[in-house]
């Protein structure tokens, strides 16, 4: 089973309140149709899984935060110079539509 890092955040301040190693991160829904995300097989352990208010700020340590918000922990320890060449490319700005 494939383990991932995920990270809990605020998304206002953007400082990472957990991290959680899990299998996969999905949708769930409750019997009346009430959205909740899930992280599931946490620590490889299959259904051992930890459930999060559909509003909770939850990504996956590999994937970056959108470089034009001003937070704290915006870059995974060790990323620094692929980071780096992803702004120094342009890859951060966004598509101008015409």
């Amino acid at each position: 089973m494939r383990i991932y890092e995920y990270f809990v955040y605020d998304s206002v301040t953007g400082i990472i309140t957990e991290k959680i190693h899990a299998h996969q991160k999905i949708t769930d829904y409750l019997p009346n149709r009430t959205e909740r995300i899930c992280l599931k097989h946490i620590d490889g352990i299959l259904d051992n899984n930890k459930y999060f208010s559909i509003n909770t700020s939850i990504c996956r340590s590999d994937c970056y935060v959108d470089p034009s918000i001003i937070i704290k922990d915006k870059i995974k320890e060790g990323a620094e110079e692929d980071f780096d060449f992803f702004i120094k490319n342009g890859y951060h700005k966004p598509i101008s539509r015409r």
